[in-house]
């Protein structure tokens, strides 16, 4: 065989490869079916940080061009419990498929409350198809999503919606195949706000109180040891009071925030209330009450200066 022969072959066998690989890839991406998706958000309500949950209402819809697609069937809410209910199924002159369902659900968050109560809140649910990625993609309809004029959450401003698409991959097969699956995901992002009153001290009324206490101590003589710890005592009461309640209201959270750094200065302050209470009480009878009396008027000054100071740094720091 000639030498220019096999190489003409050669290169007709990988030109018809590359063709095949084209042609290949051209075909996959053909067959993915495109269903468009939308949201009109009617109601959020059950925000819940406690119970790390809220629950959701709001009309779906799709738009299938080969006009197959059934959302009531095929597609999942990723949640607590969820129901949906069609409201609208129809064939539009371009041959496509409309179906709108109306759906409920309570849905898990993980709230961020580092900043409580100045804290914005993104609650997110996601709805997934339950036919592979690779067969069908949700696409998200920017254009029409919108939250409802009425829409409104107690204790909150709204202030946003958001929808994202992505293809997630679970690491299990479900006990089907080798291969992992991976399904279109349409994630639907209400944003919030929480309303804080001018008044914020509300929150942290307790811990105010212990503060002052706190202060006042300073003001008795250091030779009334009792009154003094009677004093502590109380302030103490108030700061725990304060901070079961906002356990009460945003649950456990293992984040050092607001609330955490708040409460330990008030303890804070407590404590070095009271070791200074101890101390100048002795000296007063070893160096004379005058002595004593200005020693600990001078400490007092600085500690709750101090932790005044710390406390209004950590409030800018969350209002940002």
């Amino acid at each position: 065989m000639r030498p220019g022969g096999l190489i003409g072959r050669c290169a007709v066998f990988l030109l018809g490869a590359v063709m095949a690989l084209f042609l290949t890839a051209f075909g996959a991406k053909a067959e993915t079916h495109a269903i468009r998706i939308g949201t009109f958000v009617t109601s959020v309500s059950g925000v819940n940080p406690a119970d790390g949950s809220f629950r959701i209402s709001a009309y779906l819809w799709t738009v299938d061009p080969l006009g197959q697609f059934d959302p009531e069937n095929q597609i999942e809410i990723l949640g607590r419990n969820w129901s949906s209910r069609k409201i609208a199924d129809r064939m539009m002159p371009d041959g496509s498929r409309y179906v709108a369902v109306l759906v409920e659900a309570v849905v898990d968050h993980q709230f961020d409350l580092h900043a409580f109560p100045f804290d914005h809140q993104k609650l997110t649910f996601s709805i997934e198809a339950t036919s592979s990625a690779h067969s069908l993609v949700l696409v998200p309809d920017h254009a029409d999503s919108r939250l409802a004029d009425f829409l409104t959450v107690p204790g909150w401003t709204v202030t946003g919606l958001n929808l994202t698409s992505d293809a997630h991959l679970y690491d299990t097969s479900f006990g089907q195949t080798t291969a992992h699956p991976t399904f279109s995901r349409l994630t639907v992002g209400v944003d919030l706000t929480r309303n804080v009153s001018p008044l914020v001290v509300e929150k942290f009324a307790g811990f105010l109180v212990a503060l002052i206490i706190s202060a006042l101590v300073f003001v008795v003589p250091v030779t009334e040891l009792g009154t003094r710890i009677g004093m502590t005592t109380s302030s103490i009461f108030a700061a725990v009071f304060n901070r079961y309640r906002l356990e009460d209201s945003i649950g456990f959270d293992s984040v050092f925030g607001l609330v955490d750094q708040i409460s330990l200065l008030t303890f804070s302050a407590i404590l070095w209330t009271l070791g200074i209470s101890l101390w100048t009480h002795r000296r007063a009878s070893s160096h004379g009450k005058i002595v004593a009396a200005r020693i600990d008027h001078q400490l007092g000054i600085a500690v709750i200066g101090l932790h005044i100071l710390l406390m209004g740094l950590c409030l800018s720091l969350a209002m940002r």
